[in-house]
């Protein structure tokens, strides 16, 4: 299965860690994932797990935000060309 998983940010938190453990025991479940975000810290530790990074401008806490729209740009192409079965 063909997942794509998108964040705000890849910082230490409760969240990326959820998201790394997650995304982590997809990948040894023999699923092809994906990780939407606008970086951080932790994005060497999901690449070392195998997972595609789509490097995308969300960061941002306003659900308005022109980002939003910028990121829903860059995202179409990418759930086409991959087949993306899920987004989470």
């Amino acid at each position: 299965m063909n997942i794509l998983h998108i964040t705000n940010e890849l910082d230490v938190g409760g969240i990326t860690n959820y998201v790394l453990l997650l995304t982590a025991s997809l990948k040894k479940r023999g699923h092809q994932v994906y990780i939407a975000s606008s970086g951080g810290e932790l994005l060497p530790r999901f690449i070392a797990a195998g997972v595609s990074y789509i490097p995308i401008p969300i960061r941002t806490k306003c659900e308005v935000s022109p980002k939003m729209m910028a990121s829903l740009l860059k995202l179409l192409p990418v759930v086409r060309k991959n087949n993306i079965e899920i987004i989470h």
